[in-house]
């Protein structure tokens, strides 16, 4: 795989990546603007560790 293709895989990923947080992120704040719900104790710490999980996911793929 040459330099171009592999900067390339790794902006899609890097895309991708991003695209489900803010997909996590945009959902919690629908939900809690339009249907005036509430995110739990345990249900802040699920998104916070799912926000933090793609990040370690995303920077560790383009430290490869």
């Amino acid at each position: 795989m040459g330099r171009f293709e592999k900067q390339r895989s790794l902006a899609i990923h890097d895309a991708l990546s991003l695209s489900a947080v803010i997909q996590l992120i945009a959902v919690n704040i629908v939900a809690v603007a339009l249907y005036d719900e509430r995110v739990s104790g345990v249900q802040s710490v699920g998104v916070i560790l799912g926000v933090m999980a793609v990040a370690l996911i995303t920077l560790g793929a383009s430290d490869s």
